[in-house]
């Protein structure tokens, strides 16, 4: 899932550095899906004097994408830990349980 927000991010960041035409239907959707992920950090483009036109890195993007690649880096770190300290058996178990 993070992989998919991530490339989602990564899309939006590319059509807006491009100046892509926001009325196109796939760059609109594309801007629909990520706006309230980088709502947060509007500031940060506002601060930077960003232009709300035309081609611009957008830094409220930027922060949105390393927030989402921090938290799945935090989980993929938190998950491979708790497997290491589970005793040999159990790491099977687990997988046994999830697949069903």
């Amino acid at each position: 899932m993070a992989g998919l927000i991530a490339g989602l991010l990564l899309a939006r960041l590319t059509a807006l550095l491009l100046a892509a035409r926001p009325d196109h239907p796939v760059v609109w959707s594309v801007l629909t899906l990520t706006a309230p992920l980088t709502t947060p950090f509007r500031a940060l483009d506002r601060l930077a004097a960003q232009p709300s036109e035309g081609a611009r890195l957008e830094l409220a993007t930027i922060a949105a994408l390393l927030l989402v690649l921090g938290v799945s880096v935090a989980l993929a770190w938190h998950h491979h830990r708790r497997l290491d300290r589970a005793q040999p058996g159990e790491h099977y178990a687990q997988s046994q349980r999830s697949d069903r």
